[in-house]
C-alpha cells in the first residue's frame, strides 16, 4: 500500500515566535502554529492543562510522546522540553477552510498555497525546509484522503 504526503512549509515570517501561550481546547488546526489547542513551543504542562490527562506518556530516547484520542503530542524530554509536533487523527480537528482526516487531495490541494507532493509511507519534507522551520504535513492513504495531519518543527 503506497501512502503520499503533502506538506506546507510555513512562511519563517508569519510564524509567531517564543513559547506557546496556552489556550483553552479548540477544534483548529492552525498550520505552522499548532492543533486541537496545542501550539509548538509549548511546555508539557501547558499542554497538559489544555488537553487534561493522556492515554499514556511514553520517553523514547529524549522524544517524550503523550497520547489522547485523535491527538498525540512530541516534545523534547528533561528541563526546557518544548512540543515540537502535535499529531491529529480526530475527524473533529480541522482548519479554518474545513481540511482534516478524511478531506481529498484535490481539496487539500485548492486550500493549499504551493504544496508539496510526495509519493511513499514515510513523508519526505521539501528540501529547503531549514531546521527550526515550522511544517504541516497532510498524510494521505492508499484512495487519496487524509488520514493525519502533523504541525511540527524540523530538528537539526
Amino acid at each position: 500500500m503506497q501512502s503520499l504526503g503533502i506538506a506546507v512549509i510555513a512562511d519563517r515570517n508569519d510564524v509567531p515566535r517564543g513559547p506557546g501561550i496556552p489556550g483553552s481546547p479548540d477544534h483548529l488546526i492552525r498550520p505552522g502554529i499548532g492543533a486541537g489547542g496545542v501550539r509548538i513551543g509549548m511546555t508539557e504542562g501547558q499542554t497538559l492543562r489544555v488537553l487534561g490527562a493522556p492515554e499514556s506518556r511514553e520517553d523514547h530516547d529524549g522524544i517524550i510522546e503523550i497520547i489522547w484520542p485523535g491527538i498525540a503530542v512530541r516534545a523534547i524530554a528533561g528541563p526546557g522540553g518544548r512540543v515540537i509536533e502535535v499529531l491529529v487523527t480526530d475527524r473533529g480537528i480541522r482548519t479554518a477552510e474545513g481540511i482534516g482526516v478524511g478531506s481529498t487531495v484535490a481539496e487539500v490541494k485548492a486550500t493549499v498555497d504551493h504544496p508539496e507532493c510526495e509519493p511513499g509511507h514515510i513523508i519526505r519534507l521539501a528540501s529547503d525546509a531549514l531546521p527550526g522551520d515550522r511544517v504541516t504535513t497532510f498524510q494521505l492513504g492508499h484512495t487519496r484522503m487524509v488520514t493525519a495531519i502533523e504541525v511540527g518543527r524540523i530538528l537539526g
